[in-house]
C-alpha cells in the first residue's frame, strides 16, 4: 500500500483537482520624501579634567531636559548629571565619585512619574570592595534657589547642629538641609 503522503509520483483520477501553492517575493520601492535636518540647539560640555566626556541618557519633561553620563575629573570617569531648560542653557548639574575613585559611568534617565520633582538614574560605579556595580538612584531635580531674605531663627538643636529659619521674598516653598557645612 501506498504511503498517503508519499508526493513522489502524482497521478490523476478524472476529476480532482490539485491546487499548486506558489511563494512570490514582491519587492516594493517606495520613494522616500527628501528632507532635511536642522541643528535647532546644541551645546557642548567639557569636564574639568579635559578627557572623556559622554552623554548617555537622555529624558524631557515639563519643558527641560534631563542629562546623565560621566565627566573625566582628573584621575577618572564620574557620573554627571544635568538639568538644561529648552533652549539649552544648563540650570544645574552634579558629577558623582564611587567610592573607589574608578569610572563611574551614567547610563540612564527617566523623569518619575510618582513623586514629582524627581529623576531615576542608572549606571555604573566602581566601588572599593567590589570593583564595577550597578548604580541606581533617585535625584530630586527642583530645589530651593531662593537665598534667605530674613532669617528669623537660629536654635542650637545639639552641639553639632542649629536649625535655622527664614523667609524669602517670593518662597517658593521649598526646605531643606544643610549637613556637613554644605
Amino acid at each position: 500500500m501506498k504511503n498517503k503522503n508519499d508526493l513522489s509520483t502524482l497521478t490523476s483520477r478524472p476529476g480532482t483537482i490539485f491546487t499548486i501553492f506558489v511563494c512570490l517575493f514582491v519587492i516594493v520601492s517606495v520613494a522616500m520624501p527628501t528632507f532635511a535636518i536642522f541643528n535647532y540647539s546644541s551645546t557642548t560640555i567639557n569636564g574639568s579634567g579635559n578627557g572623556y566626556d559622554e552623554g548617555w541618557g537622555i529624558t524631557v519633561g515639563g519643558g527641560d531636559v534631563y542629562v546623565t553620563g560621566c565627566v573625566y575629573e582628573g584621575a577618572n570617569n564620574n557620573i554627571w548629571i544635568a538639568k538644561y531648560n529648552s533652549n539649552l542653557v544648563l540650570q544645574t548639574s552634579t558629577t558623582i565619585n564611587g567610592s573607589g575613585n574608578g569610572s563611574d559611568e551614567g547610563y540612564g534617565i527617566t523623569i518619575d512619574t510618582i513623586s514629582t520633582n524627581a529623576v531615576w538614574l542608572t549606571g555604573v560605579s566602581y566601588e572599593t570592595a567590589g570593583g564595577n556595580n550597578i548604580w541606581l538612584s533617585k535625584h530630586l531635580i527642583d530645589v530651593d534657589t531662593i537665598p534667605p531674605g530674613q532669617v528669623t531663627g537660629v536654635v542650637a538643636v545639639t552641639d553639632s547642629q542649629v536649625q535655622l529659619q527664614w523667609v524669602a521674598p517670593g518662597d517658593d516653598g521649598y526646605s531643606g538641609n544643610v549637613e556637613g557645612g554644605k
